[in-house]
Parts: structure tokens; C-alpha cells; sequence
């Protein structure tokens, strides 16, 4: 509440109690909520993750690698962290988020795996899309009770190989990829 002195003040000058963020320039809490949100940007497959049929620690990962956040041996490397940068998985390129996802050799036979056990073959991830762009891309081929599956079988397929990923770096173990198709069917079960 302003002091009478200051009230005085501003009522001499009348743009000083027009809010901006309203046609009729009378405050609102909508208003000042939407405000809030000015300049931000949306997330492509964001809203998919967090309505996704999969335990919490999934959506998190897959909110932060969509958004090329996880500390991938790239990222490390950009950030002094490691001498090398190269795949723990196929020791073939550099690990970045969408090598670990859908260029690889070693998940290009997991995804094969998987799509060939359920019929999907023509759902392959092709070379040229992004997992965000294939993944929402291929999502509306499906009927909507379809479509959940399909999104929880993505991101746990997604969740698995990070975790592979982390056993053979932080645990020294290393899995074929049929007991990476295995470890999804149990994970599914959970």
C-alpha cells in the first residue's frame, strides 16, 4: 500500500496505473501469470514426455535429452572434462544425445531388435531426423491407446540405452543387445 503522499503523486500521472498486459489495462492474475511466460519458448515433445506412461526418473531424463542436456562424453569434452570424446557404446563417432539415440551401430540393432519383434520395421528411425522429430513424427501413425504405448516404449527404450551407456562407463560391464531388449521388456513389466 503506498503512503497518501506518494498516492497523490502518482495520480497526477495517469499511464501509471495501466497494466500492459491487458487490452483494458486493468490488472489481472491470468494476465500476470501469462506474463510470466513472455519470450519463453516450447519445447518440441515436452508435453509428450510428462504425459508418458513411465515412471518419473524416465520423463526426467527424457525432458533433459531432448533439451541435449545430459553429460554426454561430447559435452564433457566441450567442457574440458575428458580428453576424449568418442561413443562408449560403438567407439565409432562422437557421443552426442542423438548419436546415443538413433545413429549409433549398437542401438541401430537394439531399435531393429525391438521394432522387428513387434512388427515395426518400417519404423526404423531414419538418418536424417532428429529422435524428437522421428519419435513425434511416427506417434500419429498410431490409433491414441497405441500412441501411449508407443511413446513409453521410446523413452524407456531411450532410458535403457543411457543406462547401458552408464554401466560400461562408470561399472566396467557391457550387455549385447538382445539383453538390452530384455532389460526393456522388464522395465515395461515395472
Amino acid at each position: 500500500m503506498l503512503p497518501p503522499a506518494n498516492a497523490a503523486v502518482l495520480a497526477d500521472r495517469p499511464d501509471s496505473f495501466v497494466w500492459r498486459w491487458t487490452p483494458h489495462g486493468q490488472y489481472t492474475a491470468a494476465s500476470a501469470y501469462r506474463s510470466c511466460f513472455l519470450g519463453s519458448t516450447l519445447l518440441a515433445g515436452a508435453k509428450v514426455i510428462w504425459k508418458a506412461r513411465v515412471p518419473p526418473r524416465v520423463k526426467f531424463f527424457a525432458w533433459l535429452a531432448i533439451q541435449d542436456r545430459c553429460w554426454t562424453a561430447e559435452r564433457r569434452r566441450r567442457h574440458g572434462l575428458q580428453d576424449t570424446d568418442s561413443c562408449a557404446l560403438c567407439d565409432q563417432a562422437v557421443e552426442s544425445m542423438e548419436h546415443l539415440l538413433t545413429e549409433c551401430s549398437f542401438v541401430k540393432e537394439v531399435w531393429f531388435k525391438i521394432f522387428s519383434v513387434l512388427g515395426w520395421v518400417q519404423k526404423f528411425p531414419p538418418p536424417q531426423l532428429s529422435f524428437v522429430d522421428w519419435w513425434l513424427k511416427e506417434r500419429k501413425s498410431f490409433g491414441k491407446l497405441q500412441r501411449k504405448g508407443f511413446d513409453a516404449l521410446l523413452l524407456l527404450v531411450a532410458w535403457i540405452i543411457w543406462k547401458e551407456r552408464n554401466d560400461r562407463i562408470f561399472r566396467w560391464k557391457a550387455s549385447m543387445p538382445r539383453v538390452i531388449v530384455q532389460k526393456v521388456v522388464e522395465e515395461a513389466r515395472v
